[in-house]
Formats: structure tokens, sequence, C-alpha cells
């Protein structure tokens, strides 16, 4: 899977006063890269008022 950032969610890395999150943030964005399609992600939820992912 392609995944993008804006510069806002790199703002907000920059802001994070916990580094420990960092490795968990760091795991998520692989787990992402290496899935085919969203249904093979685990704990993921529906947006309110979309129909889809």
């Amino acid at each position: 899977m392609i995944v993008e950032f804006d510069k806002s969610f790199e703002k907000s890395l920059d802001k994070l006063k916990d580094k420990l999150v960092f490795p968990k943030i760091e795991k998520a964005i692989l787990t992402l890269e290496k899935a085919d399609m969203l249904s093979e992600l685990t704990n993921i939820k529906k947006l309110a008022g979309l129909k889809v992912y």
C-alpha cells in the first residue's frame, strides 16, 4: 500500500515530547506499507458518516 503523509503529520511528530511513542508509530507505518488492502489490517474503525474505511 502506498502511504503518504502531509506536513501537519510531520509537524505533529516534531512536537511529540514522549519519544517512546516513535517505535510504535514506525511499526504502524511499516504495517500499513506491507498491507495490500485495508481489510488486511486489524484494529481499524470506519470513520463516522462514511460508508467505507
